[in-house]
């Protein structure tokens, strides 16, 4: 790399001496610490980071668009961790910027099926415009509608991406014999997860934090040779714009309008 040059970086600061660390999942480090919350070094027009955790785009890449590789790298993370395989039903509890991530990536491994349940019109209109089929648990028993779609089956993945109350509720109730359940959304409430409906089908439940730096340096590499469909699928998540020196109506749109998918701010001067 050389200056000028155009790059991703990775956002989690590891220690590189705990046991996990040693292991390679540096993003469980005893020392975790990630940019943008523990770490300064978000909406800022320069910040310093470690070479190593840089990754060069191409040229004519799109700053703009690109900036959407670390959401993208959650949800492929999630995907190969669940794991989902080639042939897979799948089912995405909530349609914000990781959930439909979530399903724009279940899809690319391979899934038979991807579902996405969503309670909000709009983000149901911009769901299914990316061409998934959408539950609205309030409108319709989300369970029947579920096990309907899969002749009674359920779905081999469950996939939970609000942390909110209803949604863990939900998981063990569309799923399949042996399905496999993917804990993505961070909640810091206790949620319901009754034992009983878990086992009856020996039903297995995975988490994630944020992601290994190999699968940001891969998801790197999947925006940068990935095709027309997937790119403009991922531009769609980018539904407001602002400059900097207007970031204060940024957030107070995003703490009072619940139609938005992902706000960009820009912090780079032309």
């Amino acid at each position: 790399m050389k200056p000028g040059d155009k790059v991703a970086g990775w956002i989690v600061k590891s220690c590189g001496v705990c046991e996990a660390c040693i292991a390679g999942h540096t993003n469980v480090c005893r020392r975790f610490k990630c940019y943008g919350t523990q770490i300064d070094g978000t909406l800022r027009e320069f910040i310093t980071a470690p070479l190593q955790m840089l990754y060069k785009l191409p040229d004519d890449a799109d700053l703009r668009l690109c900036a959407l590789v670390e959401p993208l790298a959650v949800a492929v993370y999630a995907v190969r961790e669940t794991p989902v395989l080639l042939g897979d039903n799948v089912f995405v509890i909530g349609g914000g910027p990781i959930g439909i991530c979530t399903a724009l990536a279940a899809r690319r491994a391979g899934a038979r099926h991807v579902v996405v349940s969503e309670i909000e019109e709009e983000k149901v209109a911009r769901i299914r415009s990316l061409g998934f089929d959408v539950i609205n648990p309030l409108t319709c028993d989300a369970r029947a509608t579920a096990m309907e779609m899969t002749d009674g089956k359920g779905f081999e993945c469950v996939m939970e991406a609000t942390a909110t109350e209803s949604g863990f509720s939900l998981m063990p109730k569309i799923a399949s014999f042996r399905a496999k359940g993917m804990s993505i959304g961070v909640s810091h409430s206790p949620v319901p997860l009754i034992p009983r409906e878990i086992m009856k089908n020996e039903m297995y439940i995975k988490t994630t934090r944020v992601h290994q730096q190999s699968v940001f340096g891969m998801t790197v590499e999947l925006f940068t040779k990935a095709d027309e469909a997937f790119l403009s699928s991922m531009s769609s998540l980018i539904t407001h714009d602002y400059d900097f020196e207007h970031i204060n109506d940024a957030f107070l749109f995003c703490v009072n309008d619940k139609s938005y998918c992902k706000v960009m701010v820009k912090v780079m001067k032309d």
